[in-house]
């Protein structure tokens, strides 16, 4: 099975008991035999010694290519795994487990398209091949195919109905489904089946936090450690674990350990990052947010290029330098400032690749900023640098952030459009934001309900939805709101919903794209945070140093945004009821 990381189970590679369809030569099959007993015993340098003896006499003796190849799986030698394993499958493609061991290797290479092809493949030879089921289901999660994922794992487990393995990994495709309480009652089944599964105590501490049972994830955690004190996976768990309960120093420790463990844990240097940049540690920060480039579930997300990296060091005096859009909308609207301050360095031309929806928000950007959609065809460029990357560049502290507000515009006809549409003003119109994207990570943390917001919406004001999507438990909701006018199909892109909440009061949003837009044209809003906010809204203040016109209204205790709702409501009636 494969050689699991991060999270999951580490497994062996098959090894056959008995080797077959080698030259039928008294000697080879001594030696052969010689060879698998060494190897079976774990003295792998010795059997490597007999594969390579027979090799030589026999270059295409099937049985020690493959051993070889699964030797060298074993130590991780990947590469050279690979040359034997298909050397192996040149002389006999129908073996199942030579496949298998192929997908291993494959996907240890990260190449995970041919890793299913293989475990595929394996299971065609060979229908009943449970690990070969449950391994196909762990290229499918990396490949973010969960639900499919899950249909292998839990074929995986009819075939092999005690296989603590696929249950725990069948609870980590649960959590990503955020189907938590299936997740742990997975995991537990592994625990139970294997009582000193460390990675499945470690699992169940994630399934937990889903649960926002903390209590009992430290304890799940801590004896995932207990019982492998050297598991850097979970030392970085509970540095995880710790931010939600607002031990920050203890989550850097624990981080810190967990780097000890693994030198070069990119995860557990990100996440340092995540805690330095909401403490105001701005130096340290920005510097270890530039592990979010190599770490395993984002590193995919950023292009390289022969060329070199702009971090501030270089003159960039007539040359051509491109950035790169990165993570969320809202992102590339907060960090598009640093646009300006590149553009007095003067470069020849500044690039901007960004995402298709903001497009048209940007057309008038800045005369030399060039905009260009993002993954279409690239020009010649001498530099290039991922956008959020630019504070490091600019050594941003909190004293030195740039507000030059307003740096973005309205459309001037898109503007009229809804002046016109509103007519003359009576009530006080605000806007309104209650959810973001599902796909967020974090959105069962910062997005609401409707139905939470039905007292805020009986106060005698005009509220407008900024929201494209519309949920469809909120759909309901929205039918009896008669006070919540909705604008989803006139809004085709940001520079839409930059002119329809350019005509709000004030906008009132939870945690998303909107907020930054509205700051970046300096209108009033009112963001909405949860307990451990991003690390942008900093802690235990009301205002933002990125943007002039925010007001911060914090959740005061874990989940609790009724406190925030009635203090939003108190605060309404000061600023517009006489």
């Amino acid at each position: 099975m494969l050689i699991m990381c991060s999270k999951r189970n580490n497994s062996k590679s098959y090894i056959p008991n008995e080797p077959k369809n080698f030259k039928q030569s008294i000697n080879c099959e001594y030696l052969l035999q010689q060879g698998l007993t060494h190897h079976q015993k774990g003295q792998l340098k010795e059997a490597q010694k007999i594969y390579k003896q027979i090799l030589k006499n026999d270059p295409r003796n099937f049985e020690a290519l493959q051993l070889n190849g699964t030797l060298n799986l074993q130590q991780k030698k990947y590469k050279t795994a690979l040359k034997f394993f298909n050397l192996a499958l040149t002389i006999n493609p129908r073996v199942p487990y030579v496949n298998y061991n192929l997908g291993n290797v494959l996907h240890n290479l990260e190449r995970f398209d041919d890793a299913l092809q293989s475990y595929d493949r394996a299971i065609q030879l060979k229908p009943d091949y449970a690990e070969a089921f449950y391994n196909r289901g762990v290229v499918l999660e990396h490949l973010q195919r969960f639900d499919e994922a899950l249909q292998s794992i839990d074929r995986a487990i009819q075939l092999k109905p005690n296989y603590a393995e696929a249950f725990n990994n069948r609870g980590v495709v649960l959590e990503h489904l955020q189907r938590f309480d299936e997740a742990l009652q997975s995991i537990d089944r592994a625990i139970q089946l294997k009582p000193d599964f460390a990675e499945a105590f470690n699992n169940r501490g994630n399934a937990l936090i889903g649960l926002k049972r903390f209590d009992e994830a430290l304890q799940s955690i801590d004896r995932a450690i207990q019982l492998k004190p050297d598991f850097a996976e979970a030392f970085s768990n509970l540095g995880i674990l710790l931010e939600y309960l607002q031990r920050f120093d203890d989550a850097l420790q624990s981080y810190d350990r967990a780097i000890q463990l693994k030198p070069n844990y990119a995860e557990a240097y990100f996440n340092q990052s995540i805690i330095k940049l909401r403490l105001g540690k701005y130096e340290e920060g920005w510097r270890l947010y530039e592990y979010r480039q190599v770490k395993k579930d984002t590193k995919n997300n950023y292009k390289k290029f022969p060329i070199p990296l702009w971090l501030g060091n270089e003159s960039i005096d007539n040359k051509v330098i491109l950035i790169l859009n990165e993570q969320g909308l809202g992102d590339s609207i907060q960090f598009c400032r640093y646009l300006l301050m590149l553009a007095s360095l003067n470069p020849k031309e500044i690039i901007f690749m960004v995402q298709k929806p903001l497009l048209s928000l940007f057309s008038n950007f800045n005369k030399k900023i060039k905009i260009l959609e993002q993954d279409k065809p690239l020009p010649h460029f001498d530099y290039y640098s991922p956008l959020m990357s630019l504070p490091l560049a600019f050594k941003t502290t909190l004293g030195t952030i740039p507000v030059n507000i307003p740096y973005l515009t309205v459309d001037d006809v898109k503007n009229k459009y809804w002046q016109d549409r509103f007519g003359k003003q009576t009530k006080a119109k605000i806007g309104l934001v209650w959810s973001g994207s599902t796909t967020h990570k974090k959105d069962r943390y910062r997005s609401l309900a409707l139905r939470q917001l039905v007292l805020l919406l009986e106060l005698p004001f005009e509220f407008h939805s900024l929201q494209k999507e519309i949920r469809s438990d909120d759909k309901k909701i929205l039918k009896t709101c008669k006070s919540l006018y909705q604008h989803q199909n006139d809004l085709n892109d940001f520079s839409d919903t930059a002119a329809l909440l350019n005509q709000m009061d004030l906008i009132i949003s939870i945690d998303t794209s909107v907020v930054h837009l509205a700051g970046a044209l300096d209108k009033q809003v009112w963001v909405l945070l949860p307990y451990i906010p991003d690390f942008r809204w900093l802690l235990n203040r009301d205002d933002s140093p990125w943007y002039p016109s925010i007001r911060l209204f914090r959740q005061p205790k874990f989940d609790d945004w009724e406190s925030v709702i009635q203090q939003l409501i108190i605060e309404l009636k000061k600023l517009y009821i006489k």
